[in-house]
C-alpha cells in the first residue's frame, strides 16, 4: 500500500510582454545634468518630455523613430529653476512618469 503524497505544485508565473519601460532618473536629485533611460519592446515612435508642476513642457529628450531596446537621454536643466519636474514617455501606446528634483 503507498500512501497518498499531496506535493504541492508551484504555479508557473503568468507570461508577461514586456512593455514601455522609464527608468528613474539618475542622479535623483540633480544639480544640472540628470540621465533618464528608457525602454522600448519594439520600435515605434516616441516622445520623451520634461514638464514643470503647472504641465508646461520645459524640454522635449527624445521625440521620433526609435528601434526596439534600451536607450538613454541626457536632461540639461541649468536654466531651469530648482524644484520638481515631470518625465513624461510615450510609446506604442503606453504613457508611463517619474518625478525628479533639480536642486541649486
Amino acid at each position: 500500500v503507498t500512501p497518498d503524497i499531496n506535493v504541492p505544485s508551484e504555479p508557473e508565473p503568468p507570461v508577461v510582454a514586456p512593455g514601455v519601460v522609464l527608468e528613474a532618473p539618475a542622479p535623483n536629485p540633480f544639480r544640472s545634468v540628470t540621465r533618464i533611460g528608457f525602454s522600448l519592446p519594439e520600435a515605434g515612435h516616441a516622445h520623451l518630455a520634461v514638464y514643470d508642476v503647472r504641465g508646461r513642457e520645459v524640454a522635449v529628450l527624445a521625440d521620433g523613430l526609435r528601434p526596439s531596446g534600451e536607450h538613454e537621454a541626457r536632461f540639461d536643466a541649468r536654466d531651469l529653476a530648482a524644484g520638481v519636474y515631470v518625465v513624461r514617455l510615450v510609446a506604442n501606446g503606453e504613457a508611463t512618469v517619474r518625478r525628479v528634483t533639480l536642486v541649486r
